[in-house]
């Protein structure tokens, strides 16, 4: 709130009254210095949801629409199978990074800390809350899960038996020995997935097809609409917005609360001031007639 009740001097008694009434109603700033940190948090948290929704969209409308759609697995051209696979890494390493990334000690600011930084040191401390606000978030878990298990689970073919991306060349690397955001990433044995093709055509045509419609089905469900999340929304949008309204809507309050107090305290301030003056005034005529 900018408002601020009308401040006086501390002529007349000498003391520094703003400090004062600044000391005695610290501790509503305290919590709202509180409450506006927290706010901080949902903010950085829905901009970097933001950019992990935006890939994701781009790859369920792109890539992976093409691979449900167009099937054209089996020609001697692998570009679509391709497409598809190194659209979802980008997606699931995206995904394992912001999982992944701790805040080294980086936290929100107050307003007035911001203000003591430059924009280069200020946009760099904000990068780091970014990069960091997803880490171990719950949401993103159950979302790595779901897509890292469609792909690893196989599919049914027509002829009962189940075959797996690996059959096609498509594997993980060694769990120990790939960087820990890209394990969950496939590589393509070009050569055995065109072997594939040009000794399997059906079979590739069928589980690719099946494959693609299985990831599209279950990001078309994550990005449904639902009481917390609008459509083509994989987190909860609607709400992390109802926390920040609800933490605006207390910072207010307490602001309210402090402002009142602030008032109080200057007007008791001022009656001493007041007193101070006439005392003062009564001194000085007293000694004014004994000729002092």
């Amino acid at each position: 709130m900018s408002i601020n009740p009308i401040r006086i001097t501390g002529l007349n008694s000498g003391l520094d009254t703003d400090s004062m009434v600044k000391a005695l109603s610290a501790s509503y700033q305290t919590k709202i210095d509180k409450i506006y940190k927290q706010n901080e948090s949902i903010k950085y948290k829905k901009e970097t949801w933001e950019e992990l929704n935006s890939k994701m969209y781009s790859f369920y409308t792109g890539a992976l629409s093409d691979a449900k759609y167009k099937k054209a697995y089996a020609t001697s051209d692998i570009t679509s199978i391709k497409n598809f696979i190194n659209g979802y890494n980008d997606v699931v390493e995206e995904m394992s990074a912001k999982y992944n990334t701790k805040s080294e000690g980086y936290e929100p600011l107050t307003e007035e800390e911001k203000d003591a930084l430059s924009d280069r040191e200020l946009e760099k401390w904000e990068d780091k809350i970014k990069d960091s606000s997803l880490y171990r978030d719950s949401r993103l878990s159950t979302l790595r899960f779901k897509f890292t298990q469609v792909m690893v689970d196989g599919i049914e073919m027509n002829d009962g038996t189940k075959m797996y991306l690996s059959d096609f060349g498509i594997t993980r690397g060694n769990y120990f020995n790939t960087p820990v955001n890209e394990r969950d990433s496939y590589k393509i044995d070009e050569e055995k997935l065109q072997k594939m093709i040009d000794e399997n055509p059906d079979k590739v045509e069928e589980f690719f097809s099946k494959l693609s419609s299985k990831l599209y089905d279950t990001t078309t469900k994550e990005m449904s609409s639902t009481s917390s999340s609008s459509l083509y929304k994989v987190y909860n949008d609607k709400q992390l917005t109802k926390q920040q309204q609800a933490y605006e809507k207390e910072m207010l309050k307490i602001e309210e609360q402090m402002f009142k107090t602030e008032e109080r305290y200057y007007k008791q301030f001022a009656q001493m001031e007041e007193m101070l003056a006439s005392i003062n005034s009564q001194t000085n005529m007293f000694a004014t007639l004994l000729g002092m």
